[in-house]
């Protein structure tokens, strides 16, 4: 006999399911997540496209090449499927609802010692002694947050999974061999991170072009599920409780896809708002500090982010080549990385308490002893750190430090 549907159980496995993974999500630490339907994730990808990240070997920088996204970002053909293209590059085959989460770093990270350095066979770092030119590497890169939020996804995961298997739900959400290590997790991926942020809700765009992010907090859970208990436990000594809105923009987004959707109304009536805050400024009001700290004018007042990708230093630091003079003039100390902008917002409240397990490398470093070093000699130094990762070179960042070690 064939067994029958029972849809009203499903929906409610399905809100079930969600509640556990935004309530872990809010055990791991992330300041934002939210959840978006795989019909709203994919709307997302479709409207945005792509993320093209290309290895920078043998790349040549100018503005054109940054103008039109060669060298780190390229706008799939308007004939082809983003989501087809991603479900193949990352071989999802069962990807339905998509947790978004953006997790806030630490101020600044203290430098892992030469010892514990050594006993995992890596050289002592080479930082910045007082009088010696040093090279700057901004405060996101300088702990390994990247696979802070890898590790931390994963464990939400887990205990999302534990609390399905002891409600009963996994026959309803069809999660037969589909274990938590098997849900495919991003950062720094191809996927159009800040505008999925945006669409679950986790906060606004700045005229930076990069997200302030709203902490989420329980009403917030609440609300979006439409549960009419009051399931979390509220502590009314908590701002976030109050509904008081914390903000900031040193966060860095990650993403999970789940073997499950999510079919809650509030994520899928496209006439209401989806999400905490407008798309574009909901905090900027007319301030213009990032503006007017962007060395290189890469950022201008306009309706949108005034954004231009070949003005950023950022774009330029790991992408290896001779610099135009435009950006060669406007560099200063930075070796990896560019967060003036950034650190010049009012919205900018790193984590003090915030905590990273892996690739504490530190911010400032000998830029002479660097411009000395060959490509092995770097990759070796980075090894582990958010510096190592293809898509930036290690030619690069000897070039960077020779241009702060020459202006020094």
């Amino acid at each position: 006999m064939q067994k029958m549907e029972r849809p009203e159980l499903d929906e409610e496995a399905n809100r079930r399911a969600a509640y556990w993974l935004l309530l872990n999500a809010k055990e791991q630490g992330f300041f934002s997540y939210g959840l978006l339907s795989q019909t709203a994730w994919e709307q997302v990808v479709e409207s945005q496209g792509a993320i093209e990240v290309e290895s920078s070997e043998a790349k040549q920088v100018n503005r054109d090449s940054l103008r039109s996204g060669v060298a780190e970002t390229e706008q799939l053909q308007a004939e082809s499927s983003a989501v087809k293209v991603l479900k193949e590059h990352y071989h999802l085959l069962d990807a339905r609802a998509m947790l978004v989460v953006a997790l806030r770093y630490a101020p600044d990270i203290e430098a892992e010692a030469a010892a514990g350095r050594a006993e995992r066979g890596l050289p002592p770092l080479p930082l910045a002694c007082y009088g010696q030119p040093a090279a700057k590497v901004a405060r996101f890169a300088r702990g390994n947050w990247y696979r802070e939020i890898m590790d931390r996804l994963g464990h939400c995961a887990v205990a999302t999974f534990e609390a399905i298997t002891r409600e009963r739900l996994a026959e309803s959400l069809d999660l037969e061999g589909k274990p938590p290590s098997r849900w495919p997790r991003f950062v720094n991926s191809r996927f159009p991170e800040k505008a999925l942020a945006l669409a679950a809700g986790l906060g606004t765009i700045g005229r930076n072009s990069l997200l302030i992010a709203k902490k989420t907090n329980d009403s917030d859970i609440l609300n979006l599920l439409d549960f009419q208990e009051h399931l979390i436990k509220s502590d009314s000594h908590n701002a976030c409780i109050m509904n008081l809105p914390i903000w900031s923009s040193a966060v860095v987004i990650g993403l999970m896809l789940l073997p499950f959707d999510v079919k809650m109304e509030k994520l899928e009536d496209k006439d209401s708002p989806r999400g905490i805050a407008p798309s574009f400024f909901a905090v900027c009001s007319d301030c213009r500090l990032c503006i007017d700290a962007c060395p290189s004018r890469a950022l201008s007042i306009s309706s949108i982010p005034g954004f231009e990708r070949y003005l950023c230093i950022q774009n330029y630091s790991s992408i290896e080549g001779n610099l135009p003079d435009f950006i060669n003039n406007s560099w200063t100390d930075q070796l990896y990385g560019c967060d003036l902008c950034l650190e010049a917002c009012p919205y900018f409240e790193p984590d003090e308490e915030a905590h990273v397990n892996h690739g504490r490398i530190g911010g400032f470093f000998d830029a002479g002893s660097l411009a000395n070093l060959n490509d092995e000699q770097i990759r070796v130094l980075f090894k582990g750190s958010a510096l190592d990762q293809k898509w930036i070179s290690p030619k690069a960042l000897r070039r960077n430090a020779a241009i702060i070690a020459k202006k020094a």
